[in-house]
């Protein structure tokens, strides 16, 4: 199931030159939530603590990575099943 998501990204070539297997496949969740997470960190990584200081697209953005985690969801643009 998960090669099918690599061919629907239009990887075919990538598949046959450098095969990826179940375990790695299995781990891209993982990634992805490493990844939210991540996020939420590179978005208050200069914050002074002060919540007035931030821009509304950094409290946006904040609480946009926040409810991803909180509602085990991945990024946009990266919803798919495997």
């Amino acid at each position: 199931m998960g090669y099918g998501f690599i061919y629907s990204m239009g990887k075919e070539g990538d598949v046959q030159q450098q095969p990826i297997s179940q375990e790695w496949i299995a781990r891209i969740p993982l990634f992805m939530e490493y990844r939210n997470i991540s996020s939420i960190f590179w978005w208050l990584k200069d914050w002074n603590g002060d919540e007035a200081s931030l821009s509304e697209h950094q409290k946006g953005a904040i609480a946009s990575a926040v409810n991803l985690v909180q509602n085990d969801l991945t990024f946009e643009g990266c919803r798919f099943k495997l």
